[in-house]
């Protein structure tokens, strides 16, 4: 007679099932999704960065286009610059004279006359502002000099003015003489040529603008 085997039945059949709790592995982790955030944040960053770039570029280039340039003179101590629409600034520090007026105030009448006055320097020396034309000895009480750019619509030269005051008829007489001189000598003004020096009472006037009224508001007020 054969052998009777009889399975045996554990007392929990389902102790050892394939699907326990305990067999099944742990759930992946989520996503890193903060640092997802954080690289979104970054590369945004960095596109607006470069478009803001652009904006700056382009604006810098606009107005390089929209301003009006004015050829430096080669030689000559004359400063060229853009012009653009902006105040005159009007130079303050002039050293007072015995006779209570100073070029600064010659500066404010030529304004008041309807003088284009354009970037006003004070206290320049005739040796520096002529681009070293003009060698005079004495020096003066004050000065003004400045551009006129009376009729300029696009790129020009403005035209150029400047008045020294000195503390005699006398001295302003003998500068006058000195520059006369200088310019019999070939020594000019580049690129404008010779330029006729005007006194009136202790005041020089050196310009190359025809038919000004700087010589008007000179004779009118210095004595």
């Amino acid at each position: 007679m054969p052998p009777n085997y009889e399975p045996t039945i554990p007392a929990n059949p389902y102790s050892y099932s394939p699907y326990d709790l305990q067999n099944i592995p742990p759930p992946p982790k989520p996503p890193q999704v903060h640092n997802k955030v954080v690289f979104a944040l970054a590369a945004a960053l960095v596109a607006l960065l470069v478009v803001m770039s652009g904006l700056v570029v382009g604006l810098v280039n606009m107005s390089n286009k929209l301003a009006v340039h004015v050829p430096t003179p080669v030689g000559t101590g004359v400063r060229g610059t853009s012009i653009a629409s902006s105040p005159t600034r009007v130079p303050t520090n002039q050293t007072q004279n015995s006779n209570g007026y100073t070029a600064h105030d010659l500066l404010h009448a030529f304004i008041n006359a309807g003088a284009s006055v354009y970037l006003p320097q004070n206290n320049e020396t005739l040796w520096y502002w002529s681009g070293h034309a003009f060698s005079v000895k004495e020096h003066a009480l004050s000065s003004v000099t400045f551009g006129d750019i009376e009729g300029c619509t696009g790129p020009c030269t403005p035209g150029q003015v400047g008045v020294w005051v000195y503390s005699s008829p006398d001295i302003a007489i003998n500068v006058q003489d000195e520059v006369i001189q200088d310019e019999a000598n070939g020594n000019v003004m580049e690129p404008f040529g010779y330029i006729t020096p005007y006194v009136s009472g202790r005041c020089l006037l050196l310009t190359n603008v025809p038919d000004s009224i700087y010589k008007q508001v000179v004779q009118e007020r210095c004595n």
